[in-house]
């Protein structure tokens, strides 16, 4: 009865910590300064920091309740020897999982090979500007000089390079086509995620089947193949999601496993040529991951 009790506390002190982050959301605001460029930002006077604050801060504010109820009021000190995962060799009847599992990929590739090909106008800011960095890199043969690199070598440059060799024709299309195959790779990407999380739940097995399904439903619903959407997760993530599923697979059996390290330190540096603002993203994950182990 006393659990119960503290735990409606907290779900209400969660459920007041999500209604302040929500309302502090739109006072947030970082000062835009003077920018002789104009575009959206400058003409609403919104600074590009704003929303990683505003978003940190969201999230801050309920971790942060639940860290000190844990601490002061139910007295639920950190021990970091609890924070494990199961033992998979120990965990039998996984067979359906990974079934399924297996269904839903089919459905994505399924899926993949059904869709329209996006025949809209160009995006000249965008397409445009992914479009002239590897058009000139084949003209003079560098990289760096006299492109404007946005993101990342790879995903402006190079990739856009190699599809164009592969397919042996300078196009919009194929660089359409080599955006398409990397969101394909994303949503396959946040599969693989949720079977591993859902794998090392603690639910029974209808459960966990259950929670793997809503899980992936929501999670490939969250991007899709319409280039020109914003869309809720970008294809750009891929390398934090590829890491994330190294780190689980590592602690599943740590004792013997060693090739999700060595994955998770290749993305460490392979990130920053990929999309620079995904790389510190996973160093900042490698860098928790780095204390959870030597702790």
């Amino acid at each position: 009865m006393k659990n119960l009790i503290n735990n409606f506390y907290l779900t209400i002190l969660i459920i007041f910590s999500i209604f302040i982050s929500t309302i502090s959301w739109k006072f947030i605001k970082i000062n835009f300064g003077g920018v002789d460029i104009v575009g959206e930002y400058s003409i609403n006077k919104h600074h590009a920091l704003n929303d990683p604050l505003r978003y940190l801060i969201f999230i801050l504010i309920p971790t942060s309740t639940y860290c000190l109820y844990s601490i002061f009021f139910k007295k639920r000190y950190f021990n970091f020897e609890n924070i494990k995962f199961q033992n998979v060799n120990a965990i039998k009847n996984f067979d359906k999982l990974f079934i399924l599992c297996l269904i839903i990929i089919s459905f994505l590739l399924l899926e993949f090979f059904s869709i329209s090909f996006p025949l809209n106008q160009i995006d000249i800011f965008h397409e445009g500007q992914k479009l002239s960095a590897p058009f000139k890199s084949i003209i003079d043969g560098k990289l760096w000089s006299g492109s404007i690199v946005t993101t990342g070598i790879i995903n402006e440059t190079l990739g856009i390079k190699f599809i164009w060799n592969i397919l042996g024709q300078q196009s919009i299309g194929a660089m359409r086509y080599l955006h398409l195959i990397y969101i394909l790779a994303f949503k396959t990407s946040l599969i693989v995620l949720t079977y591993f999380i859902s794998k090392n739940t603690s639910f029974h097995e209808n459960f966990r089947l259950l929670f793997f399904l809503i899980i992936s439903f929501i999670s490939i619903n969250l991007i899709d193949y319409k280039l020109s959407s914003g869309s809720f997760f970008s294809y750009r993530d891929l390398p934090i999601i590829i890491c994330l599923i190294s780190f689980l697979k590592y602690f599943e059996n740590s004792t013997k496993l060693y090739y999700p390290l060595i994955i998770i330190s290749f993305l460490s540096v392979f990130t920053f040529f990929w999309s620079i603002d995904r790389a510190i993203v996973i160093n900042l994950l490698i860098f928790l991951m780095i204390i959870h182990i030597l702790i």
